[in-house]
């Protein structure tokens, strides 16, 4: 099993309008889920939440020109979502 980055008692600390969240496999995907802590998020509650995959977490930790432009297309949904 994949541990998680943040610890689960840290969740609630996550206050942002847009959250990209990478759960490697469907289990870890489906546990942050079914988190009452991770369900109660303003960027949750708002439909704001990226679930990333692979490609974009490697994209955005190599941040060079064409992989910044991809991250930005894959991102252009969810800030729709916010109204910007």
């Amino acid at each position: 099993m994949t541990k998680p980055a943040l610890s689960l008692e840290k969740t609630a600390d996550l206050n942002a309008d847009l959250l990209a969240v990478w759960a490697p496999t469907p289990e870890l995907k489906k546990q942050i889920d079914d988190d009452k802590a991770f369900q109660a998020l303003p960027a949750v509650k708002n439909g704001t939440v990226l679930y990333a995959d692979a490609a974009f977490a490697t994209a955005i930790n190599t941040p060079a020109p064409m992989a910044m432009e991809w991250v930005r297309d894959k991102l252009k949904p969810v800030i729709a979502k916010l109204g910007a």
